[in-house]
């Protein structure tokens, strides 16, 4: 939804985020043209999300002994809420999340974190996508017309096609 508030303000999503985190370097004009799209399509930035679900939940009949939130910002949210409510972490409920945060280290007693590793995540996932695309094109002659199909394409072919030139061989490997 942030993309959405971002285009119909005509900003990036990074001056969106800037703007609702009350960030420096947004000029005034800016930070109104954002909050008026903010209010006109009624985007509720994640950490509000967290906070309201989170309410709900603790208000319920049988409330949780503890929140799972899969990012950091819900669960600044839910941690909104506990302290609202003069619950303790984790005397009275448990919160856990996803992703590091600089926050969570001033929460006392600490609460759970789960690292995901995200660079070491998207190395492997790369790695793992373009080794079978190049070694596709491997054997490849620059020259061919399939090749530069298979060139263009983000997928592996079913099956590499081989040249029967050594010169091209060499060249290629060269």
């Amino acid at each position: 939804m942030k993309h959405k508030v971002a285009e119909a303000a005509e900003v990036s999503t990074a001056t969106v985020s800037r703007v609702l985190s009350n960030g420096l370097h947004v000029r005034p004009e800016v930070r109104e043209r954002v909050m008026a799209v903010v209010e006109w399509l009624g985007y509720r930035p994640k950490i509000e999300t967290g906070y309201v679900a989170a309410l709900k939940k603790l208000d319920a009949a049988e409330p949780p002994d503890a929140f799972f939130s899969v990012n950091s910002m819900l669960a600044a949210g839910a941690l909104q809420a506990i302290r609202e409510r003069n619950l303790r972490i984790p005397g009275d409920i448990a919160l856990v999340t996803f992703d590091e945060t600089i926050w969570a280290s001033l929460v006392q007693p600490a609460i759970t974190l789960i690292a995901q590793p995200t660079y070491e995540i998207g190395k492997i996932r790369t790695f793992h996508t373009a080794t079978p695309i190049v070694q596709a094109n491997r054997y490849h002659p620059r020259s061919s017309h399939e090749t530069s199909a298979v060139m263009g394409s983000h997928a592996p072919t079913t099956k590499p096609m081989m040249t029967t030139c050594n010169h091209a061989r060499r060249s290629i490997r060269s």
